[in-house]
């Protein structure tokens, strides 16, 4: 129990609310890096030929789960409001290493389907 001086009462409705908005949250603090690891994900799946939307969700889902492991580590560390950014760095470097083509900048026009291209 987190000693805040007073006890907590919530029902089990307004625990999962709580834990929900915690969740959105962290989804949120990890979105920079995530988001870059999936326009790689996609850009790799469309250049192997294949739709990018799975591939580029399943690079999410993994930029998301490396940047919260890497966010509690620094929080572990005492970091502070530092864990944040620094947690985005795992992600940012392994989109940099897993991007496809040739070395540049990553630009949008390159990771999206045209509209009406199937």
């Amino acid at each position: 129990m987190i000693p805040l001086g007073f006890e907590l009462h919530l029902s089990p409705v307004e625990q999962a609310v709580l834990l929900l908005v915690l969740g959105a949250l962290a989804v949120a603090a990890a979105l920079p890096a995530s988001a870059v690891l999936a326009a790689v994900g996609a850009g790799r799946a469309r250049a192997a030929g294949r739709s990018g939307v799975g591939n580029g969700l399943w690079y999410w889902l993994w930029g998301t789960a490396l940047s919260w492991a890497a966010m509690i580590g620094c929080h572990n560390l005492q970091l502070g409001w530092w864990a944040v950014p620094l947690g985005w760095l795992p992600a940012l470097v392994a989109a940099w290493l897993l991007r496809s083509g040739p070395s540049g900048r990553l630009l949008w026009g390159d990771v999206r389907r045209p509209v009406g291209e199937r």
